[in-house]
């Protein structure tokens, strides 16, 4: 069987890509999976300044998600949103205490 290309792309940032945007890559591919499209999503999370090139999510963030049955060791460790960002059907930016 031929794998699937996702259709859709979703890319989660936030500016430093340990924290929040992790945190929602792992809960949204979390859903993708159990409603079954998972093979139609792609999921991707960066952050908008790369402060944290090559880190992996933040130990509280690793820990909350593995306390919910999900992980997020491999959510965009570190990555720069610019990388992504032109491929991305959708996208949702974190800013302070906004998002957009």
């Amino acid at each position: 069987m031929q794998d699937r290309v996702a259709t859709y792309s979703v890319l989660f940032l936030c500016m430093g890509n340990i924290c929040r945007s992790p945190t929602a890559h792992a809960v949204f591919r979390h859903k993708m999976i159990h409603s079954g499209l998972a093979n139609q999503v792609r999921v991707d999370s960066a952050g908008t300044h790369n402060y944290h090139p090559g880190e992996a999510p933040d130990h509280r963030t690793q820990r909350h998600a593995a306390q919910r049955g999900m992980t997020c060791q491999t959510c965009g460790p570190g990555r720069s949103g610019t990388q992504t960002l032109q491929a991305t059907t959708w996208s949702w930016r974190w800013t302070g205490t906004t998002w957009h």
